[in-house]
């Protein structure tokens, strides 16, 4: 059996180690654009000078001789050839395979905002060439703009900021980490980017991008008027799947043609391919790309696997400035028959959002320990009536007899 994996990122090296568990006899390909394995997730810690680039791996050094996988880093996927079975290259050669992972993640997106993307020095946070631009621009005392405060737009403020760099960060959404946390919870974010001298705009559309004669970004106009001057700009406004090696129509898209369409078993709609991670556009945090290559992996070897029939409860971890916060689920809710407790004492915030003794969201800020619980309890909708407790205040220690009888594992 040969097996072919396209990229090499949570999903991709994930699927590939578990391919060789499960089949210890097959061969494995995992093909690549990138020339090395890193975590996207920590991009930022290189342009801080925290981390070189063997710190950014997620796994050792060894791990593709390791696993006897043949690794293809640098090479580029132009076509998948459905009936010949194999994934052409772009430098012309092909590479057999039996069953097919689709694992090539996800490309920055920079909207089509009027003289934002042929301005030259516009990047974004997705790749090591990305890192190596900013490293080299982001000097103190440079000016920097970066669009869009969700996870990603943070973490290159943050970094910028440590290297001396004048961060303004501009968030079309009312908040910043509008997705990840409620309106407390991202508050107190907001207030330390500002102490840390970053000018934070929420509620704002970058209408247009203003160059100087050598096509460089000289300014942003915001929709109300307000120019942002810059000497360099980051674009963290979402990310679109890599998609375009997939020309044969056999292999569905999702019907916006965004994404690669798959089942709970992660199969596409072309037998012996599958695909998991960003390039499904269902995995936006790293653990379901790895939950969605452990599915793909289990069915690429012949065994039984699917994702969970009910929604994941997304997870998201974050520490900025020292303050660490974690979410599960909805973080809010606008209906009122959804009851929202909270705690807050200083630095330490909770929050819990239930309805029938079932709890839907939660977040935890400031103190995290002891929290892990709440994600089997949104997960996996477990009440917790019957402990009588208030429901900030659960533990393991709640639900022992569920773990007695192997229900709460």
């Amino acid at each position: 059996m040969r097996h072919v994996i396209i990229g090499a990122s949570a999903a991709g090296v994930n699927a590939a180690g578990l391919l060789r568990q499960y089949d210890p006899d097959s061969e494995i390909t995992v093909v690549a654009k990138d020339d090395r394995v890193y975590s996207r997730c920590m991009l930022h810690l290189k342009i801080a000078g925290t981390r070189d680039d063997a710190g950014l791996a997620f796994v050792d050094a060894d791990f593709f001789a390791a696993n006897r996988v043949a690794w293809r880093g640098g090479e580029t996927v132009a076509d998948i050839l459905v009936d010949d079975k194999a994934a052409a290259l772009e430098s012309g050669g092909k590479i057999p395979y039996d069953r097919l992972l689709i694992a090539s993640g996800a490309q920055s997106f920079i909207p089509p905002v009027p003289g934002l993307r042929e301005a030259k020095n516009v990047v974004s946070l997705r790749n090591m060439d990305d890192v190596e631009k900013l490293t080299g621009w982001g000097r103190p005392g440079t000016r920097a703009v970066v669009i869009g405060a969700g996870l990603v737009g943070m973490d290159a403020a943050v970094a910028l900021i440590e290297n001396g760099v004048k961060v303004t960060l501009v968030e079309m959404m009312d908040r910043v980490l509008a997705i990840q946390l409620d309106d407390y919870a991202a508050s107190r974010y907001a207030d330390l980017l500002r102490v840390h001298g970053v000018e934070v705009i929420v509620g704002a559309k970058v209408q247009a991008g203003r160059s100087g004669d050598a096509g460089r970004l000289r300014s942003l106009e915001l929709a109300d008027g307000r120019e942002l001057p810059c000497d360099f700009c980051v674009v963290a406004a979402g990310v679109a799947p890599n998609i375009g090696f997939i020309k044969d129509g056999r292999i569905a898209l999702t019907q916006n043609k965004r994404a690669v369409a798959v089942d709970r078993r992660c199969r596409t709609s072309c037998p012996d391919v599958f695909a998991a991670g960003d390039v499904t556009f269902l995995a936006p945090i790293w653990p379901e790309a790895v939950r969605q290559a452990e599915v793909a992996a289990a069915n690429m070897a012949g065994r039984e696997a699917s994702l969970p029939d009910q929604d994941w409860a997304w997870t998201n971890s974050m520490n900025f400035f020292g303050l660490p916060t974690v979410s599960y689920g909805h973080t809010s809710m606008a209906d009122p028959s959804f009851i929202q407790e909270t705690y807050i004492d200083g630095d330490v915030y909770r929050k819990v959002i239930h309805k029938d003794g079932v709890i839907h969201g939660a977040v935890f800020q400031g103190d995290i320990d002891n929290c892990g619980v709440y994600l089997r309890l949104v997960r996996d909708r477990i009440p917790f009536g019957h402990t009588g407790k208030n429901p900030l205040d659960l533990n393991y220690a709640d639900f022992f007899q569920q773990a007695a009888n192997g229900e709460f594992v």
